[in-house]
């Protein structure tokens, strides 16, 4: 019964240690868009996806791209707060 107790007790610490350091992983100076980052899209000609209930399923596989490689580019003003896409 002891050995279950210490079991269950370490699970437990674990599960809130790992709970609490994940929260705070993500930062935003890490993970935002920084100058001189590219991302490459597809751009899609607008579908009406239909009406908006639950448990509906939208399929767009079908979609004809009208622009294949749609480059968004992301420059650093001078300012190092302020990141515009171009």
């Amino acid at each position: 019964m002891k050995d279950l107790y210490s079991k269950l007790l370490f699970l437990s610490i674990l599960f809130i240690s790992l709970s609490y350091f994940s929260k705070y992983s993500l930062k935003k100076e890490y993970n935002m868009f920084r100058g001189e980052d590219v991302i490459v899209k597809q751009q899609v000609k607008f579908k009406n996806p239909g009406r908006a209930v639950v448990d509906v399923l939208w399929d767009f596989s079908k979609q004809n791209a009208v622009n294949e490689k749609y480059k968004l580019s992301y420059i650093q003003a001078d300012s190092d707060c302020l990141i515009i896409g171009c």
